[in-house]
């Protein structure tokens, strides 16, 4: 690998390791933290942060029945991994569950992760899919 590939290999993995740590953040706040805010799902109102919370436990029991850590991994991984450091653009944005994205050769197999976590996101359609699919990625470290 050319010194260009290797910096934009490490770029990509700094960007998905702080979103991961960004999530983990949401779902585990400290003592006196505040997120603040509601949202309305199933006709309740709870907290964002409740939300994200639930959503992340949704993707730890997902992960411990289904056995699909890797995958989730893999996923969280490809949705970041198109980040441009001289455009300043791209990243984690739910992207790859389009089709054009999921026709690219290195996303191949990824539609069935996609179809795990949408359950979740029927659950909590608050939560971005870029979020989804980090906080199942997050799951699946843990």
């Amino acid at each position: 690998m050319g010194d260009v590939e290797l910096s934009g290999l490490w770029c990509r993995l700094a960007i998905y390791l702080f979103v991961a740590v960004g999530i983990a953040c949401l779902c585990y706040e400290a003592p006196g933290m505040s997120l603040g805010g509601y949202v309305e799902n199933s006709g309740e109102s709870i907290s964002v942060k409740d939300t994200y919370r639930q959503a992340y436990q949704a993707c730890v029991d997902l992960v411990k029945k289904e056995h699909c850590g890797p995958i989730l991994v893999r996923l969280a991984w490809h949705d970041s991994g198109n980040y441009d450091a001289q455009e300043r653009s791209g990243g984690a944005t739910g992207s790859i569950r389009f089709d054009k994205e999921q026709a690219h050769g290195g996303n191949a197999g990824l539609k069935k992760a996609l179809a795990l976590l949408e359950p979740i996101k029927k659950r909590y359609p608050t939560v971005s899919y870029a979020d989804l699919f980090q906080l199942g990625s997050a799951a699946a470290i843990a």
